[in-house]
């Protein structure tokens, strides 16, 4: 019997193919990054790291945007949340504790939109976000291995489409990225 974590890894490929091919532009269409006075990006652990990417991308637009640990989000710097903020979400679960109560505590508050990236579409973060982009990962057994990727590639396939580039570009380069991932991964007792 294979090893989980081993064949968490090999995986990637196929589910990151599953996320590239079910990714909808529609679901984005109604935020335009103009109504937004700025974009606050969160999550944990992988799910925050996965993120970087998109920062970058879309700092280049206008509006500004800052990528902040979810418990330093919760527990000091909520009070940068505003009326006009995109509070862009991303935990695999959906379920992480510091994102659940932050949105627990902005509940009372009227907030420009939140924007969530999960894995499991019947959790917390799923159903209280304005948009909710489904990763498409898959269970996994042991640590973030898939679930980072397909956080990574849709948090960056949503950074290319809200700042005005071509979302079937980005996911031409990321269907030649994952041919490369399962050309390599078809030896990694090689490697």
């Amino acid at each position: 019997r294979m090893n989980p974590y081993i064949a968490d890894i090999l995986s990637q490929p196929p589910v990151l193919r599953k996320a590239l091919k079910k990714y909808s532009t529609t679901l984005l269409e109604k935020i335009k990054l103009s109504e937004f006075d700025r974009i606050i990006i969160s999550g944990m652990g992988s799910s925050y790291n996965a993120a970087y990417p998109s920062l970058i991308r879309l700092s280049s637009q206008a509006t500004p945007v800052q990528l902040v640990n979810a418990a330093e989000l919760l527990h000091s710097l909520h009070g940068m949340i505003g009326t006009r903020s995109l509070l862009w979400l991303n935990s695999q679960s959906g379920r992480s504790a510091e994102l659940v109560h932050l949105l627990d505590r902005l509940e009372t508050r009227h907030l420009g939109c939140i924007l969530s990236f999960v894995n499991d579409l019947s959790s917390p973060m799923a159903k209280r976000a304005d948009v909710c982009i489904p990763i498409h990962a898959g269970e996994e057994a042991t640590v973030s291995t898939k679930t980072y990727t397909n956080m990574l590639a849709t948090n960056l396939l949503a950074a290319i489409q809200l700042s005005g580039g071509h979302v079937d570009a980005g996911i031409r380069e990321m269907r030649a990225t994952t041919d490369a991932m399962e050309s390599y991964l078809a030896h990694w007792e090689n490697h």
